[in-house]
């Protein structure tokens, strides 16, 4: 994402522990938050609640600006492709 004047924020519903050490293990190049209140991951609409009642999120992208507007949501983002498919919707914006 360097200059395409973007940053990268992951939020999980996960520990800050275990994100520490996927960040580490796979040399993620930007940083994972912990969300375990599931404030974001509700503001959002991404909140998942399974038949069990185990709450999860849906792996979504969401560009916003640098007002806070969410401008282009990315549902049921696959790790393969997402940050392609982000790259090419940042470049389509210069």
């Amino acid at each position: 994402m360097e200059g395409k004047n973007a940053v990268v924020i992951g939020i999980s519903k996960d520990n800050p522990a275990p994100l520490k050490r996927v960040t580490e293990k796979f040399g993620l190049p930007f940083v994972l938050l912990s969300d375990k209140e599931l404030t974001a991951i509700e503001a959002y609409g991404v909140l998942k609640v399974n038949d069990k009642l185990v709450s999860s999120a849906s792996r979504s992208t969401f560009v916003v600006d640098e007002n806070g507007n969410v401008e282009k949501i990315f549902e049921k983002a696959k790790t393969t492709t997402n940050a392609n498919d982000v790259l090419e919707y940042l470049d389509g914006l210069v």
